[in-house]
């Protein structure tokens, strides 16, 4: 009889949905049994049991699942598992004899970055810095093993929670190939310069940077400001769209709303940069994306910009909170629209270093 293993991918989306996605396809030819506990539809191999449990909108609800609802149901269905495996950052308490593989992608608790408390749209931040950390520190016991995507997340993590480094492994997403989509097509307009920010609405996503570097290129050069032409996948009422307004310069904005993949993958198709002025990110989806279709990409200069773009020659890499040098890049972009070769960058580790370490923690 094939060993199980149960899966966490409660509460996730945007990247983390494709990070299960990604994981589901590595372990459809493994010699286990998965059971997937997820919010979202997903592919699952023959292998993979979806149990679809809708408890997204309430962090309570969640953390009482993994606390005491898992081990009822567990015990209900006479299931044993061998591992668990979770992608939503968080341990579970099981019997501490079962390994646990935590996929940990917060980093917010992580940054240098403090958050206000009395500050509507920063106290959900302000939780993840200052609360978060002791839900995670709980759910962690001496069988736990940590994945995270980068270097700089291993090295804050293993200090924050005291956790020993050789029990932190960096393993890095991939880019699903995009020939593997059927891609819309999308019209636009040659006329214009397009930037493209896949993001969606948090402070730290930093929106206003781009806002404020094109009112920057809007007070040099009318001309080249009604060239440009930023999408956002935010909606057209959110609090962006009003900022957009308030600074004048929404004739240069197209706000898409949240959209499929699919439609991401159209719009880097023929964006002539993309823009990631994001001051945290535990990767960077977006970044290894864009590089995969060739296109410029005018990024934060930050320690997770750095790591994954390394080697790219089309990335340039700006600081933050500084409008003038953003709308520099954007005004030579178009004036020089350029392609580079598609880079998927050969990483150390893959999805098989994740599947070899699902086999070195199963309790045998």
């Amino acid at each position: 009889m094939k060993k199980t293993i149960i899966v966490n991918g409660i509460g996730l989306s945007g990247g983390g949905q494709i990070i299960v996605h990604q994981f589901c396809k590595a372990a459809a030819n493994t010699p286990y049994n998965y059971i997937l506990f997820a919010n979202f539809k997903c592919d699952c191999p023959e292998n993979i049991q979806l149990i679809k449990i809708n408890i997204t909108h309430s962090f309570i609800g969640r953390l009482w699942f993994f606390s005491i609802g898992l081990k009822i149901w567990l015990k209900r269905n006479n299931i044993s598992p061998v591992l668990f495996i979770s992608f939503n950052n968080l341990g579970v308490w099981l019997n501490k004899k079962i390994p646990q593989l935590i996929y940990y992608h917060q980093p917010v608790t992580i940054s240098k970055f403090n958050w206000n408390l009395f500050r509507n749209e920063e106290r959900s931040l302000w939780f993840y810095k200052k609360i978060y950390p002791y839900v995670v520190s709980a759910l962690l016991n001496k069988n736990s093993k940590v994945v995270v995507q980068t270097e700089w997340i291993k090295e804050g993590f293993s200090k924050i929670f005291k956790i020993d480094k050789e029990k932190v492994y960096v393993i890095k997403p991939n880019f699903d190939s995009f020939r593997e989509y059927d891609i819309p097509k999308t019209a636009f307009d040659s006329i214009k310069t397009y930037f493209f920010y896949p993001a969606g609405m948090c402070s730290y996503k930093n929106h206003i940077e781009i806002i404020n570097a094109v009112a920057e290129v809007k007070n040099r050069n009318i001309q080249y400001f009604e060239k440009i032409k930023v999408i956002f996948t935010l909606e057209k009422d959110s609090i962006i769209a009003q900022q957009v307004q308030k600074k004048g310069v929404d004739k240069a904005f197209e706000f898409t709303s949240n959209i499929p993949f699919e439609k991401v993958l159209s719009y880097y198709g023929f964006a002539d940069a993309l823009l990631f002025p994001s001051k945290i990110e535990s990767f960077g989806l977006p970044l290894l994306e864009a590089m995969a279709f060739g296109i410029k990409i005018i990024a934060i200069d930050e320690s997770y910009s750095r790591e994954v773009l390394a080697g790219y020659p089309g990335a340039k890499f700006l600081n933050c909170d500084n409008p003038k040098i953003w709308a520099d890049e954007m005004i030579e972009t178009i004036k020089h629209k350029t392609r580079y070769a598609p880079h998927v960058p050969n990483y150390v580790t893959s999805w098989t270093d994740f599947i070899i370490l699902i086999d070195q923690s199963i309790i045998r």
